[in-house]
């Protein structure tokens, strides 16, 4: 048994998909209990890094030369894309992604994965070696860029008519 449930038409990123998380294969165990668990721990692993690497970053860039506070954040960005990806497929498999009620420990969570991103831009912008309108602009833009997360969290929250992850179709 897998835990795909792709469908009869697979599109080219449900069949990379399969491919990597191997779901008929035996790369991630030998059946659906062994798979669940390589999963469940892939998850706490990636959890970990998503809270550990950007505190690191943003303890790292403090001390960091200009040319080091670039090579941090373009390793930042390498880190971010995954991220995003894992929430492209949970979307695409029709997985709920906005918050229904934030609770003190989603609370918690958030603030402990969005510090960092603060705390590191502001260290960029002082080991930089930006001119002041740079400086400016990318506080300007993260300021911008958290206000359309939350403009997009809230417009999100009104589309409650999707099918749940059940329903993969």
């Amino acid at each position: 048994m897998s835990t795909s449930h792709i469908g009869d038409r697979p599109s080219a990123f449900d069949r990379a998909v399969a491919y990597v998380l191997d779901f008929d294969g035996d790369l991630y165990g030998r059946d659906e209990r062994e798979r669940t668990r390589w999963y469940e721990g892939i998850a706490l692993a990636a959890s970990a890094q998503w809270i550990l690497v950007p505190w690191v970053a943003a303890i790292m860039i403090w001390s960091a030369s200009a040319e080091t506070a670039r090579a941090i954040a373009g390793l930042g960005l390498a880190f971010i894309l995954p991220m995003a990806l894992a929430t492209i497929y949970v979307e695409h498999r029709r997985v709920q992604t906005t918050v229904e009620r934030w609770t003190a420990k989603r609370v918690l969570w958030s603030v402990i994965t969005i510090l960092p991103v603060a705390v590191f831009l502001a260290g960029f912008v002082r080991v930089g070696d930006l001119e002041p309108s740079t400086a400016w602009g990318i506080g300007a833009g993260a300021l911008v860029g958290l206000a359309l997360a939350v403009l997009g969290m809230s417009v999100r929250r009104k589309d409650r008519g999707r099918p749940d992850a059940g329903d993969d179709q």
